[in-house]
């Protein structure tokens, strides 16, 4: 009894070609390129509301120190 491929696995994908293969290698790459330029460029720049935690907690200190909780 011998078993014969199935349909499914006997269709070409891109994977197998050459082509395909440096197709995906490139791809991959682009995203990564794109990616680290998006994330790099942003590491160096403060955040969009920097002071927004030091104004809270002046604030929290400011409501304790008066008992002013409203």
């Amino acid at each position: 009894m011998s078993q014969e491929p199935s349909p499914i696995s006997a269709v070409p994908t891109c994977e197998d070609s050459p082509r395909g293969k440096s197709r995906q290698i490139v791809s991959i790459s682009l995203i990564l390129f794109f990616w680290l330029t998006i994330y790099a460029a942003g590491m160096f720049t403060p955040p969009l509301l920097d002071d927004v935690d030091t104004i809270h907690a002046e604030a929290a200190r400011e409501m304790v120190l008066r008992h002013d909780w409203v």
